[in-house]
């Protein structure tokens, strides 16, 4: 009775529940995580512009809406972020009406964008969420980042070695006159990305991705080595230090990971350490060939003393942090006439001083919950042991990159953005949803096991 109750088992966990609705959401997500790193904006008019995955989701909407009447999808069904995107929308227009009457500030059309940035993030985890990816999906996906990365990559080091294509791409591609001074004066690299500190804040996921499918047998081996090298040298030539600092953080998460067995657990802090010292060989590498790299590098030495942070804590944040104190509950609103031309490199302070402490835990759910969900997952791996890892390794992938990529997200809103980062907003939202929907199958499977053992 026992073997026919594995047997039944495995058949549950071998099956796709996936349907023409869900398969359809797959190659959705599929297609569009690379290209919402690789594809231009595309501008609508002189000053607005939009990113390709976004123009999108209207065209993917009506085909699965079309899939839906005729009977081969089944309805989406709702999750903890519609709440909390439905309540956020109503904090934006408090803090926009009490900006407007209380405060006295203009309110501009653009303010009214914000809404429309809390739904979207939604979009995107409820896109990947109901897709609900099977291992073969997530080898598929794992597969489609290789030639994307190194397409990245490959503009990269065009650029650090200044060759000619570049200058074709520039125009495409160019995040403005403080990026390409960047470039020209430093060799900060910013491929696809417009921004050196995105094109970080990417590479740091990647390098974790790659790190993790090397340690779980998830694609080949080859090529997931090529790509973890090429992810590093590209890491060191943005010279973003904190970059540096959050891909540390991403290789230290792996040694804390829930681990299937001892020596998985094991494996994994192997991994740490010998991480560690490939990211500075990398960085040293790199920085040897060019001064103002490593300068910039050296000055992580004394980091409270380090120029931009400096910059942060006596200006830029401490202007933020009295705009906050001026109304903490509910904020200014975004005042776009105000704020509009203020870069104050903290999402956190941006989101206190627009929308108050009320606002502030409202966007942490975003984060939050989907980390919620993706732990939910993860606190069973042990229950589910060896078999976990041996024969569904690309959900136990999926699940521990969603993991260290929401964690180390909310490091980088320290002194930059992930909830409003349109470069990076597609990928971020839909691994957090590819991660809890690969939880919700763990916690699926463990519940039935649990079944069947009763039978």
């Amino acid at each position: 009775m026992a073997v026919a109750h594995n047997l039944n088992f495995d058949l549950y966990l071998a099956a796709d529940h996936g349907g023409h609705g869900r398969k359809f959401l797959r190659f959705a997500v599929i297609t569009l995580m690379p290209l919402s790193v690789l594809a231009p904006v595309v501008r609508l008019s002189a000053d607005f512009w939009l990113k390709l995955e976004l123009l999108l989701l209207p065209v993917i909407g009506i085909i699965y809406l079309w899939l839906l009447l005729v009977g081969v999808a089944r309805p989406i069904r709702s999750n903890p972020l519609f709440v909390i995107a439905v309540i956020f929308s109503v904090c934006i227009l408090v803090s926009i009406t009490y900006g407007a009457q209380v405060i006295g500030h203009p309110v501009l059309a653009r303010d009214f964008f914000e809404i429309a940035k809390a739904v979207i993030p939604v979009i995107f985890f409820t896109l990947a969420l109901e897709a609900d990816f099977s291992e073969s999906s997530l080898r598929a996906l794992a597969g489609v980042m290789v030639p994307a990365l190194l397409l990245i990559c490959t503009y990269a080091y065009g650029q650090w070695l200044n060759l000619g294509f570049t200058t074709h791409l520039q125009p495409l591609y160019s995040g403005g006159l403080h990026d390409e001074g960047g470039l020209s004066h430093y060799r900060r690299v910013y491929s696809t990305l417009s921004n050196p500190n995105y094109l970080a804040m990417l590479m740091t996921w990647m390098i974790a991705a790659f790190t993790l499918a090397t340690l779980f047998r998830v694609g080949s081996r080859f090529w997931n080595v090529v790509i973890l090298f090429a992810s590093l040298a590209t890491l060191a030539m943005t010279g973003s230090r904190y970059g540096l600092i959050n891909t540390t953080i991403a290789l230290a998460l792996i040694f804390f990971l829930p681990a299937t067995s001892k020596p998985a657990q094991r494996k994994n802090r192997g991994i740490f350490l010998a991480g560690i010292p490939l990211l500075v060989g990398a960085v040293v590498l790199v920085s040897m060939s060019n001064r103002a790299t490593l300068d910039r590098v050296q000055q992580l030495r004394n980091p409270l003393q380090e120029n931009s942070l400096r910059l942060r804590l006596d200006g830029l944040w401490k202007d933020a942090g009295e705009k906050f104190m001026e109304s903490p509950l509910v904020g200014h609103g975004p005042a776009k006439v105000i704020f509009g031309d203020v870069i104050t490199d903290s999402e956190y302070l941006d989101i206190l001083k627009e929308f108050g402490v009320i606002g502030f835990l409202l966007y942490l759910g975003y984060f939050l919950v989907p980390l919620a969900m993706v732990w939910g997952g993860l606190r069973l791996v042990g229950r589910i042991g060896p078999w976990l890892e041996r024969e569904r390794p690309a959900t136990y992938w999926a699940m521990c990159l969603a993991w260290i990529v929401i964690i180390t997200a909310l490091v980088m809103n320290v002194g930059m953005s992930t909830y409003y980062n349109p470069s990076l907003l597609a990928m971020l939202w839909m691994w957090m949803g590819i991660g809890a929907s690969c939880a919700r199958r763990c916690e699926e499977f463990c519940r039935t096991r649990r079944e069947l053992s009763h039978v």
